[in-house]
């Protein structure tokens, strides 16, 4: 996310109390219908398109209330690939076509050097940090860093919960991971997610 000067202002948003309350409330409702809208959308978008396509009221607008909270009162979303980037504003958009087309072309340009950054990145891993892990692992791993549990991933691998418990053991242990999570960070970032064959 990034966030874009309002009649010359930065809006202070802090990532980290952001985050931390957005993991709170995350738990405590349990499902981010703007973060689905966000991951599906083929288009840019405004926070107030979403709000008014996706017509939710009481604590299912929590996502949007926790903007507000943050002082954010719309923003522009561009999606490109596995990317996304947010341009905030403090008060109601209304962006004409070629503003449209320009703020996403410099999101592209954006993600473009994201990109470059992270390859860099990956190249600089260490062995132990890039271990194999076989095709199964990988597409285990897969379906967990995609928010499936081990139940959702027993059953779509048609595999024993046991046996998934099992090769996420070995991933930990081959990612020298702390936990599942720290491991989807490693292999995101020494990409092993890409071009993972599903199925």
């Amino acid at each position: 996310m990034v966030r874009v000067a309002t009649k010359g202002r930065r809006i202070a948003t802090p990532a980290a109390p952001y985050m931390a309350e957005y993991q709170s409330l995350t738990q405590k409702h349990g499902y981010d219908l703007f973060t689905d809208y966000l991951c599906d959308a083929s288009h840019s978008f405004t926070l107030s398109e979403a709000s008014r396509a996706l017509r939710l009221t009481g604590e299912a607008r929590w996502t949007f209330d926790l903007f507000s909270g943050f002082g954010v009162r719309d923003g522009f979303f561009v999606t490109q690939g596995h990317w996304g980037v947010a341009y905030y504003a403090e008060q109601p958009l209304r962006l004409e076509r070629g503003e449209r087309y320009q703020l996403a072309m410099a999101a592209s340009v954006a993600i473009e050097w994201m990109e470059q950054f992270v390859k860099a990145k990956r190249r600089r891993l260490t062995a132990s940090e890039a271990r194999e892990l076989s095709d199964r692992e990988k597409l285990v791993l897969r379906m967990v860093a995609d928010g499936k549990t081990r139940d959702q991933t027993a059953t779509e691998l048609h595999l024993g919960l046991e046996t998934v418990s099992t090769y996420i053991r070995r991933i930990l242990e081959k990612l020298n991971a702390e936990n599942v999570a720290h491991a989807v960070h490693i292999a995101w970032q020494a990409g092993i997610f890409d071009d993972i064959k599903r199925g």
